[in-house]
């Protein structure tokens, strides 16, 4: 049996229907943003696809310990990955994630989030006390390092 192949139907009705996801965006400014926060609402349905509210699509695969789900935003065709452990969603309504991805309108400029799902829909303000310091849930690549590996 294959990693993805086990199924966890308890795992799956937990994640069923509707979540928030919050982060701080890459670029604290933009049609994503509202005050400095990221909030996209997106549905998880029973065979396992995604979609959240620009139509942003995506599939979620189970793992033992941890899943993920992976979207391809649907201008920029960029692959978005979202993981998390699976004992978080199952005793929880709000679970933290680890977010891998692009900076938003960067070809080339990768980043890594922490931040949440929720149930709940949380005002901006309520958000940002959840995720805390910017600077201790976000690393974006440094330019100086990308060039280093560019010319090695």
């Amino acid at each position: 049996m294959g990693i993805f192949e086990k199924k966890n139907d308890e795992l799956l009705k937990n994640l069923l229907g509707t979540w928030y996801a919050y982060m701080y965006p890459s670029c604290l400014t933009g049609i994503w943003t509202e005050d400095g926060i990221s909030m996209t609402k997106t549905e998880i349905y029973e065979d396992g696809s995604v979609i959240d509210e620009y139509n942003n699509k995506g599939i979620l695969k189970i793992g033992h310990e941890q899943s993920f789900i992976i979207k391809e935003s649907k201008n920029a065709k960029n692959l978005n990955i979202i993981r998390f452990n699976n004992h978080h969603v199952i005793y929880r309504s709000t679970f933290r994630i680890l977010i891998f991805s692009n900076q938003n309108g960067k070809r080339d400029e990768e980043m890594v989030n922490y931040g949440f799902y929720s149930r709940k829909a949380y005002k901006p303000d309520e958000a940002k006390a959840i995720l805390g310091d910017i600077d201790k849930v976000q690393l974006k690549l440094d330019k100086e390092f990308a060039t280093r590996v560019n010319e090695s």
